[in-house]
């Protein structure tokens, strides 16, 4: 039986904690996106942080950065608990920016195209709005000792229009293709205020323009039939897979007409989807392949004497078998009646029981009883140290012979109470299979003749 869990398939997001969710502390003032590690603000600009381990409403006094409502207005993050915010523009201050910059998972590759995407929503506070945000890439980190604009650097990616939503998140996003070596990402308005293009919009207090930015994302996007996967996605029988590709931001199209980037996928099978965005058109197929588990097999149900053992053993060749108590052992003995089950564990886990009854066992004709067990561990814990009779009576002239798998005699021994204890010629036998032969006399003066195997475990 499967588990029910789900996968998740997605592309590789190049933008460490790309949701500013991983705080090493709570925000307790302005210009504490550096707490959101690795973020950090490259000017002497006070780029914030807001997060809802702050609290839920700050409006006017510290930390001044909750969420929803803080110092700016009142926002819920697009997904998780936090973002950022910055000033696009000050119209008090014209040449006052802000900026906040964060180093790759890795360098990009030359000649190798990238989507960039990342969320804008204006702050209720500001009354003014721009398209001048962009998202600017550098071999190495990019900084000063002010708060002028780092105009000197042109975003690869830039908004489109002019961002003035303050309910909702707006997408900035685009495609370029990488030189070669880029690691560091730096969003903000890299425009002079003479070249800044803005807008006055209804509702604000002050003459600035300030972003709330959420989930920022960097995927290569090179038209490839390995862009997605890379191999087949193994599943178990009864599981589902949730494919996630709306990281790649782009238009979605599946084979079967659905056009959603999440799709839940029930069983094995060969999928097809094609993905449309600025960075072009491509396709790619996943293949879903069922996994054979190794099913434990225990048997019929069974029944044994009173007082006798029987060993139950999975012979799958799997890593670790679980049994009903706790017990991980490939073997386990039982000596009274219940249901035991024992599961294989690993990718897809496959189960197995058996009952097993116990009742006396009903003395022979002959008028003899003797039952030897299956299995014995002589490591000296007191309990089942010796290879002996179970149970017996009405025996005269028993005689007990062990051998091993190549037929040569190990041991020998006319005493009931006497039993083998896992050594031969003062060597220690190896755990394993070995065989026993008894003869004895009967109460009518017959001779019986038995014989079995036997397990030794230490």
């Amino acid at each position: 039986m499967g588990l029910g869990c789900t996968v998740r398939v997605f592309a590789q997001n190049l933008v460490p904690n790309p949701g500013f969710e991983v705080v090493v502390d709570c925000p307790g003032d302005a210009a504490a996106l550096e707490l959101a590690a690795p973020w950090t603000i490259p000017t002497v600009g006070s780029t914030d942080l807001f997060h809802s381990c702050s609290g839920p409403s700050c409006p006017e006094y510290f930390p001044f950065v909750c969420v929803p409502t803080n110092w700016v207005g009142d926002q819920l993050p697009r997904t998780g608990e936090g973002y950022a915010g910055f000033f696009a523009l000050w119209e008090q201050t014209t040449a006052y920016r802000e900026y906040m910059q964060v180093p790759l998972a890795e360098p990009l590759a030359a000649g190798t195209t990238y989507h960039v995407s990342f969320h804008l929503s204006l702050a209720d506070a500001s009354g003014r709005a721009t398209n001048s945000v962009g998202a600017y890439f550098s071999d190495g980190p990019i900084a000063q000792g002010d708060v002028s604009p780092f105009s000197q650097y042109t975003p690869q990616v830039s908004a489109g229009s002019v961002i003035v939503d303050k309910t909702g998140w707006v997408e900035v996003s685009g495609c370029f293709m990488a030189n070669g070596g880029e690691q560091y990402l730096t969003i903000g308005n890299f425009n002079t205020y003479a070249n800044s293009s803005f807008i006055t919009v209804p509702g604000g207090s002050t003459g600035h323009c300030y972003y709330y930015v959420d989930d920022v994302s960097v995927i290569e996007s090179t038209a490839s039939a390995e862009d997605i996967w890379e191999e087949p996605v193994l599943l178990c029988e009864g599981d589902s897979l949730l494919v996630d590709i709306s990281a790649w931001g782009a238009d979605v199209s599946w084979e079967n007409g659905s056009t959603g980037p999440e799709r839940i996928i029930h069983g094995p099978g060969t999928y097809w989807v094609e993905l449309m965005s600025d960075c072009g058109t491509w396709s790619d197929t996943l293949y879903v392949m069922p996994i054979d588990p190794e099913a434990p097999d225990l048997g019929p149900d069974t029944t044994i004497c009173t007082g006798s053992t029987i060993l139950l053993e999975v012979l799958s060749g799997a890593d670790e078998v679980l049994w009903q108590d706790g017990t991980i052992s490939a073997q386990y003995m039982v000596s009274e009646a219940g249901t035991y089950w024992a599961e294989v564990q690993g990718a897809c886990p496959s189960r197995d029981s058996i009952y097993i009854a116990e009742e006396p066992c009903p003395v022979p004709p002959s008028g003899s009883d003797l039952v030897m067990p299956n299995v014995f561990s002589p490591d000296h814990d007191g309990m089942n140290d010796l290879f002996r009779p179970v149970r017996w009576s009405g025996i005269t002239g028993y005689a007990l012979r062990i051998y091993n798998r190549w037929g040569q005699l190990l041991f020998t021994t006319s005493s009931l109470l006497s039993g083998w204890d896992g050594t031969a010629n003062g060597s220690i036998c190896p755990e394993g299979t070995y065989f026993w032969e008894v003869t004895h006399g009967d109460a009518q003066g017959g001779l019986q003749r038995l014989a079995g195997h036997l397990t030794l475990l230490r």
